[in-house]
């Protein structure tokens, strides 16, 4: 976000935040890993990642050229490497998905606790099957937590691909999906 000022017609001084949209123009030489490339892109654009995490260090043999908008250079980067980039409370991460941890979070879900309904079985999500869980909310989940799903259809630690929060009058529920 940058700020912008503007001075109107009577002296006054309005201003006001706009998404700053760059492109970075970098050339990287031979042999060059990506954790070092993002590193200097995370620079070079001023985004702030709060955890890095890559499921391997793809080495790039051939060098890489970058001309691209740096969010969407840092998202391709990193599904070479194998692993995800989302926002997680505000955040931007990269995460590999290998080492979920739900003691940070305390969160289980099973029939008595939190789920409304059995797990639903979806395989035509990008290639990847996940599964859908209903539940009440708990504004803890987020895309990226990991939860213990005890049920009939899923047992087990599960990392949270998203997370749809939906409040009427009467009830709070949340509609979880779940890589499998």
């Amino acid at each position: 976000m940058v700020t912008h000022t503007v001075k109107t017609s009577n002296g006054k001084s309005i201003s006001y935040k706009k998404r700053k949209i760059s492109k970075v123009n970098i050339t990287f030489k031979k042999g060059i890993k990506a954790s070092q490339i993002i590193d200097r892109i995370k620079r070079e654009a001023k985004i702030e990642i709060s955890a890095i995490n890559l499921k391997k260090n793809h080495v790039f043999k051939k060098g890489y050229t970058l001309s691209a908008k740096p969010l969407a250079a840092i998202q391709a980067i990193v599904k070479d490497c194998g692993s995800t980039v989302y926002y997680r409370k505000g955040a931007l991460y990269i995460d590999d998905g290998v080492k979920p941890n739900p003691y940070n979070e305390h969160l289980y879900l099973t029939m008595y606790h939190g789920l409304t309904q059995e797990p639903t079985y979806n395989s035509d999500d990008d290639g990847k099957p996940t599964w859908t869980l209903e539940c009440f909310d708990d504004p803890r989940v987020c895309a990226g937590s990991a939860v213990y799903v005890k049920s009939t259809n899923l047992t087990g630690l599960q990392r949270v691909k998203s997370v749809d929060h939906t409040h009427d009058q009467d009830s709070y529920k949340m509609e979880v999906v779940v890589y499998a």
